[in-house]
């Protein structure tokens, strides 16, 4: 996480953390999730360890475009907020906003 990124934190309402996974990120890049894992326990840390920002809402979006998606969110248990959806299309999110919020 960059000092931009956690300059941010204090003013958000709520944080929505997006580890993308689908066939075009793993192929271009084999540690891709990994390195968003990475950045994801460093967003929820950060979070948790300053005192302004402790009780803000948090959830990530896990975007898999395969059957391996509920691997990779098998691999994640200490994250208690997760959403896996197929595609990162505006579609593909909207609809989990929708679900989420109603």
């Amino acid at each position: 996480m960059t000092e931009n990124h956690a300059a941010f934190l204090p003013f958000c309402g709520a944080a929505v953390i997006v580890i993308c996974v689908t066939d075009n990120i793993m192929s271009s890049n084999p540690r891709a999730f990994e390195q968003q894992v990475d950045f994801a326990r460093d967003v929820w840390r950060k979070i948790y360890d300053a005192k302004s920002i402790a009780g803000i809402p948090a959830i990530m979006l896990l975007v898999s475009s395969d059957a391996a998606g509920q691997a990779y969110a098998n691999a994640m248990p200490d994250f208690p907020a997760l959403v896996l959806i197929n595609d990162y299309t505006t579609k593909a999110l909207a609809n989990a906003v929708r679900v989420l919020f109603g």
